[in-house]
């Protein structure tokens, strides 16, 4: 049945030796990349993040994020296979992954990716909103070694930005083909619908884009996509309603009221950034330039 989906590329021994010779740096395994120890930051490299010609051809081509804390990654780049290991309290957000996703000793995290295969091992408070051409694997235990997995839920993939399908033709992974409820051990790893919610890359669209991706190019299944249009209209509800506070406050001549109400608005909000560890993100977002550009 995957036969369809696969599209491999071959390459021949003189092209392999080719692309090694003309690489600048004279490495040979160029294209292993290694992020680790971020802590209360966010990473938003510029894509690509890796010679895509070595990659597309397989040659030793890996990207690790390793130990790191309170730390968002936005990642919009195609990648290899690719190891998020050691994780606390991180949201991820990757481009697609031709190869394996490997997912271990995370904890409290939110990551987002399109991928060949995923593998996911000792794990806690873990969501998984994924797009993987092949049933995922939880490790619990076994021959393996591997500690039960803790509150690992998984979902549909809930994000996108400009360059998406670009970098989905170049790692071949098809997002109309998405087995991430297959296989799971039990239905305990469904994430709820009603706790559906997207990501976004913070990045600049790019304007030399072939192909403009402008929504999630994979199906969301009507139960997600309906608690997701539920979630958008209470909070329109909710904005609505302050805005209409604010209005009438201010016509009855209590604008002090209309501002301490303000106040208060974002003082929840703040209190919300810094419990879920995300202030800090936020502060580093509002002082870098653009990224896309």
């Amino acid at each position: 049945m995957l036969a369809q989906f696969i599209r491999p590329r071959i390459f021949t021994a003189d092209e392999v030796k080719k692309t090694l010779k003309d690489n600048k740096d004279g490495v040979s395994f160029p294209n292993n990349i290694v992020v680790r120890g971020l802590r209360d930051t966010m990473y938003i490299p510029t894509s690509p993040i890796l010679n895509l010609d070595l990659m597309m051809q397989l040659l030793s081509s890996n990207f690790t994020v390793a130990d790191c804390a309170q730390t968002s990654l936005y990642v919009a780049s195609p990648l290899p296979h690719t190891r998020l290991s050691n994780l606390r309290n991180c949201t991820v957000a990757l481009g697609p992954v031709s190869g394996v996703l490997a997912v271990d000793h995370c904890e409290h995290c939110t990551i987002s990716v399109l991928c060949g295969s995923l593998v996911v091992s000792n794990c806690s408070n873990v969501r998984i909103f994924v797009c993987t051409n092949t049933p995922p694997v939880v490790l619990n235990g076994g021959p393996a070694g591997a500690a039960p997995n803790r509150n690992l839920l998984l979902a549909p993939y809930n994000s996108h930005y400009s360059t998406l399908e670009e970098h989905l033709l170049l790692t071949g992974i098809n997002p109309k083909l998405n087995f991430w409820n297959v296989g799971l051990p039990s239905s305990a790893y469904v994430l709820p619908p009603d706790d559906f919610s997207p990501i976004c890359f913070p990045v600049a669209p790019q304007g030399n884009a072939m192909i403009m991706t402008r929504a999630n190019p994979c199906t969301v299944p009507q139960p997600y996509a309906d608690a997701l249009q539920n979630r958008m209209l209470r909070f329109q509800d909710i904005s609505r309603d302050l805005q209409e506070a604010y209005t009438r406050l201010e016509e009855e001549g209590r604008a002090d009221l209309a501002n301490n109400l303000r106040t208060q608005v974002q003082s929840m909000f703040v209190e919300w950034l810094h419990k879920n560890g995300q202030a800090n993100g936020l502060l580093e977002l509002l002082h870098q330039p653009a990224v896309g550009k």
